[in-house]
């Protein structure tokens, strides 16, 4: 039987544990939940979304809206009081950017970058460290973060210097455009955030991309007045459009979503940043009240042992008169004192344990505390040593209450064979049956996970269909060869059935993408000034492919994509500048410059009155998209990606620098991996104070039975057939915790096995497994633990009982 001091180390250890597990999920949960929200106008900032609809069904969320609709919402709603816009600044939000005038020195990459409105800085709350007045007021300003300020200019940023008036120019600038100007240095949104950004260019820079409004290029942010029901406004925006529309047909309506809300779990395409997993939220909250239970329990089960243990002491308390609410007091106190020790153990172990969160999970753990969160998580400490002392000191204080004086002061021998002592016993073997369940729940869960991972990386070997989005960023001097040649891959691959089909166009997801300034193109020879810009805009032959009658002459690009590599289509307004008598005196004709002589194809109608000149050009010398449905097998993100690695490594061959935009596939088994781990982790936790509270109870039951066993093996019975019985007992309870948990991790395992297309089996040997596991180690602590009372003489025994 333990010692006095080492049960309470073993109490204050469990519960240390389930108090450390408590803060890590707690922290994390906090942590989420508090996204966004500590924007002054959060409550009332709201984004706007476009819903696609089909037979008034939503087929589609995106993030995203045509540029105009903040400032279109903003004029037909009085309830909106302000907007802000981000256009992201690539298909990756990054951006390369060097210093000017010094354009020879290192190109510095900056991973986040936006187009954005003045008004961001007002309506959310971002730290600025510096800035000058109306910042991105005009069209060349950006404002960089701290971070980015020190990486382009150090020394100046490192002694403290202001930076304000810099020049700096993205990569991807015209050499002949000017370079921006800093206005504005910040420090970067914290981690609780759903946007972050390292750079943000004026809008008014992006201006190209206003030419076509129907584009959904922009992230809109939204303030309302206070006290609005954005759902009112969402019913509205809704109506307008059913009211203009077909109800049957396809259409699309702005929503308004709230900005608090946006990370938690909200699923939308082009989200800026992934939001969290409410399951996994879910998840870790009932982890942390189970392990906290567990903790609890062994707790109560050791202070009920003590109790009894302290028989004696309590008879002789009575006997001078303490009453019985200051021997409560006394009970309450003495764990109100370990839980508080175990407390400060836990909080210990929780902080090492939050630095090295990342090593175990990656679910973007926060490591450092701020002070908001530390007062929450002080509260929650309280919370649990309130009810965690409750929980541990109510029924050992019932207990000793209860006894009888005469039989307190026979000491804890006697008291162990008492009615009290029986009733002590039954509350422990429920708590302990409960812990059992518990860790049978634990178990099997952790090897369910881990056989589907294994199934899906080793075992599936059928054939999906993936659909990916790959990206060429473009190659001067690209022509018809390079088209030929990578056509003919892609068509043989089709042959080889690695891809099901393809689509190689310079349109992202059928729209326009890459708009941008340029000088102006002349016909060879002719000396005019024009000092306007023409836009260029990069398309294909799908974009007009259906609608001929925009062309007042010539022909659409080729179908053979790549074949116009040297070929433009132009405007009116285009035509008008480059003194072209007529539209049919165009075609043909060589202009430019803008990379090289370029041949006019076609001539188009303008779109709007005031249409600046367009230039419409195509071909792999520009971006160029491949939308391909690659046939995969296998179905695990291992599989996935080493076939997109294949088929990018064999399109670079032809095409440098080729990518896939889509490449998420790596982190399709990602909150599966890391349920694995916090399984395993948790599981660890509830199996050492499952077989705590084993260790415990068997000692009880080895004290408490050693009349009977000095009598059975007075009567004839060896020493395996008395840990039989001691064995079999046990086993019982692992029984009763069974036929509690297998349903429940049936029920739990077909819900999660149900997420997937290819899953395994749920089969018995899943639960077989964790039982056999349990029952191996309670039978080892059981005869470690009662080998002590098992082998001491019979007589001696049954002397110390009676006397």
């Amino acid at each position: 039987m333990w010692s006095k001091n080492s049960t309470t180390l073993l109490n204050i250890t469990c519960l240390a544990l389930g108090i450390a597990s408590c803060l890590f999920i707690s922290n994390f949960i906090i942590h989420e939940l508090s996204f966004d929200r500590f924007h002054a106008n959060s409550s009332n900032l709201y984004r706007v979304e476009t819903h696609s609809y089909h037979f008034q069904d939503i087929t589609k969320k995106d993030a995203l809206t045509p540029f105009e609709e903040g400032p279109k919402l903003t004029d037909e709603f009085n309830e909106i009081s302000g907007y802000f816009r981000l256009i992201p600044y690539s298909e990756n939000r990054s951006v390369f950017l060097k210093t000017h005038p010094n354009i020879k020195k290192k190109t510095n990459y900056v991973e986040t970058a936006y187009f954005a409105d003045p008004s961001i800085f007002s309506l959310l709350d971002i730290d600025i460290i510096e800035k000058r007045e109306h910042l991105l007021a005009k069209t060349n300003n950006i404002a960089i973060s701290a971070q980015v300020a020190e990486m382009l200019f150090p020394e100046k940023f490192n002694s403290g210097q202001s930076i304000l008036g810099e020049k700096v120019r993205p990569e991807s600038l015209d050499k002949l455009a000017e370079p921006y100007e800093v206005v504005a240095v910040f420090n970067q949104l914290p981690k609780n955030s759903h946007l972050h950004f390292d750079a943000l260019f004026s809008i008014e820079s992006s201006h190209p991309y206003k030419v076509d409004t129907k584009i959904l290029d922009t992230h809109t942010y939204v303030l309302l007045n206070e006290n609005v029901d954005y759902r009112t406004l969402n019913s509205q925006l809704y109506k307008e459009k059913t009211d203009t529309q077909n109800p049957s047909a396809f259409f699309s309506s702005s929503a308004l979503f709230p900005f608090e809300k946006i990370h938690l779990g909200h699923q939308t395409s082009n989200q800026p940043s992934p939001p969290t997993s409410s399951i996994l939220l879910v998840f870790l909250g009932a982890i942390g009240i189970i392990v906290l239970l567990l903790s609890t329990t062994n707790y109560a089960n050791n202070s009920i042992i003590k109790a009894l243990g302290r028989a004696k002491e309590v008879g002789i308390r009575k006997l001078l008169g303490v009453t019985p609410n200051s021997l409560r007091k006394s009970i309450f106190y003495e764990a109100l004192l370990i839980n508080l020790v175990a407390a400060i153990l836990g909080t210990v172990i929780f902080m090492i344990g939050q630095k090295s969160a990342d090593l175990f999970i990656d679910i973007g753990y926060p490591v450092g505390l701020n002070s908001e969160r530390i007062t929450l998580l002080v509260l929650i400490v309280a919370f649990l040593v309130a009810i965690s002392t409750f929980l541990t000191a109510s029924y050992p204080s019932y207990l000793l209450n209860s006894l009888k004086l005469t039989q307190a002061l026979k000491g804890k021998n006697l008291i162990f064979q008492s009615k009290q002592s029986s009733r002590g016993a039954r509350v422990m073997k429920g708590l302990l049956v409960f812990q059992l369940a518990m860790c049978l729940i634990f178990i099997s869960g952790a090897y369910v996970v881990y056989k589907q991972l294994e199934f899906l990386k080793e075992k599936d070997n059928r054939n999906i269909v993936i659909e990916v989005l790959g990206k060429f960023p473009g190659l001067t001097g690209a022509n018809e060869y390079a088209a030929d040649l990578n056509m003919s891959y892609l068509y043989e691959a089709v042959l080889e059935e690695k891809i099901n089909s393809f689509k190689v166009s310079n349109l992202y997801n059928g729209q326009i993408n890459m708009r941008q300034e340029i000088e102006p193109l002349y016909q060879k020879g002719d000396s005019s000034s024009f000092q306007g810009k023409f836009i260029l805009s990069l398309i294909d032959h799908n974009y007009w492919k259906n609608d001929t009658t925009h062309f007042i002459s010539g022909t659409n690009f080729s179908s053979k994509f790549g074949e116009d590599y040297r070929g433009i289509i132009i405007n009116e307004s285009a035509l008008e500048k480059m003194n072209f008598h007529n539209p049919e005196s165009a075609i043909g004709a060589e202009v430019g410059k803008y990379n090289s002589m370029l041949t006019i194809k076609g001539v188009v109608q303008n779109e709007t009155k005031n249409e600046p000149p367009m230039v419409y050009v195509t071909g792999f010398r520009y971006p160029t998209y491949f939308n391909i449905s690659l046939n995969v097998k296998g179905s695990s993100a291992e599989k996935i990606n080493s076939a997109l690695t294949q088929f990018q490594n064999d399109l670079q061959y032809d095409l440098p620098k080729f990518y896939f935009i889509t490449r998420s596939f790596e982190n399709q088994s990602k909150l599966e991996k890391n349920l694995l781990s916090l399984f395993v982790l948790f599981t660890a936790v509830a199996i050492f104070i499952a077989c705590i509270g084993v260790y415990t109870l068997s000692a009880f039951t080895a004290q408490k039975r050693t009349k009977e066993i000095g009598m059975r093996k007075i009567l004839g019975a060896t020493v395996t057939q008395v840990l039989y019985i001691l064995i079999y007992d046990f086993i019982r309870l692992i029984f009763i915790g069974s036929t509690i948990s297998i349903p429940l991790i049936v029920i739990g395992v077909r819900n999660w096995l149900s997420n997937f297309t290819y899953r395994i089996e749920l089969q018995p040997l899943m639960l077989i497994v964790p039982i056999l596991i349990l029952c191996i180690l309670s039978a080892g602590l059981i005869i470690k633990q009662s080998w002590k009372a098992i082998v001491v003489n019979p007589l001696n025994a049954i002397s110390n009982i009676t006397h």
